[in-house]
């Protein structure tokens, strides 16, 4: 996990100036726990290098059928649906 320091000095979220910061500019998310979800790994980088690859594949899996994943899904949506998924 990086301290906050390290957030700072490598501009991932910068309070200063948030719409500079490494964030807001990679932040394509459209629901609350998406955006929750992402500030998560940035604060917590992924260490295992066979993780990280198979992350990546999954991102370059996606990013080459996006159209397949472009879900018209609202964060009441999202809410329902992992509340459901708790439950089973």
């Amino acid at each position: 996990m990086l301290d906050l320091q390290s957030l700072g000095d490598l501009g991932i979220f910068d309070q200063l100036h948030p719409d500079r910061a490494l964030f807001k500019l990679i932040d394509h998310t459209r629901t609350d726990n998406g955006m929750e979800r992402l500030k998560q790994r940035l604060k917590e980088p992924i260490a295992d290098r066979e993780r990280l690859r198979e992350t990546q594949a999954a991102i370059r899996y996606i990013g080459q059928r996006i159209e397949k994943f472009d879900l018209p899904l609202s964060n009441d949506d999202v809410y329902y649906l992992e509340k459901y998924r708790i439950r089973q």
